[in-house]
C-alpha cells in the first residue's frame, strides 16, 4: 500500500543517513567509480547547471560544495574520516529532504518524524548557520 511504501523509503533514507557502516574496504572499493562519474559529469550542460545552482542557492554552501566532493578529498579520505564527517554533518537539523510524487503529505511526515525525529539533539551552536527554506508545489486539482 502507498503508506507501507512511505515507511519503507522512509526508513531507508534514514538508514543511509544514520546506520551506514562504511567498511574501510567498501570506501576503497568506491573510489573509482565516483572519480569516474566526477569526469564523467564534466561537461558544458553540467557546468550550466551549476551555474544555475550558483543563482538559486547563493544562501548557501551547495553551489561550492557539490555532493560528489573534492577529488583531492575523494582520493585521500579513510573509512575513519568517513565516520567522522557522518558523526559531524548528519543530523536532521542539517538536512534538506527532497521529495516528489503523488502521495499523503501528513503520512510521509509521519514517517520523517517517526524516523528521523528519533535521532538525537546535537549541539549546532558551532555550525554554520544558513536559512532555512522549504518549496512546496502541490499541483492543482
Amino acid at each position: 500500500s502507498g503508506s507501507e511504501q512511505i515507511e519503507l523509503v522512509t526508513e531507508i533514507l534514514y538508514q543511509m543517513a544514520f546506520r551506514a557502516l562504511l567498511p574501510e574496504e567498501c570506501v576503497n572499493s568506491e573510489r573509482a567509480p565516483i572519480l569516474s562519474e566526477k569526469q564523467m559529469r564534466n561537461t558544458i550542460s553540467y557546468r550550466r547547471s551549476c551555474k544555475m545552482m550558483e543563482l538559486m542557492h547563493s544562501h548557501n554552501i551547495l553551489p561550492k560544495r557539490l555532493p560528489i566532493g573534492l577529488e583531492d578529498l575523494i582520493k585521500t579520505f579513510t573509512a575513519a574520516d568517513l565516520r567522522k564527517f557522518y558523526k559531524k554533518w548528519y543530523h536532521p537539523g542539517n538536512m534538506t529532504l527532497y521529495v516528489a510524487g503523488v502521495f499523503d503529505m501528513d503520512e510521509f511526515m509521519g514517517a520523517v518524524n517517526k524516523f528521523f525525529g528519533a535521532e538525537p539533539k546535537r549541539d549546532v551552536s558551532l555550525l554554520p548557520v544558513h536559512p532555512e527554506i522549504v518549496h512546496t508545489y502541490m499541483r492543482p486539482e
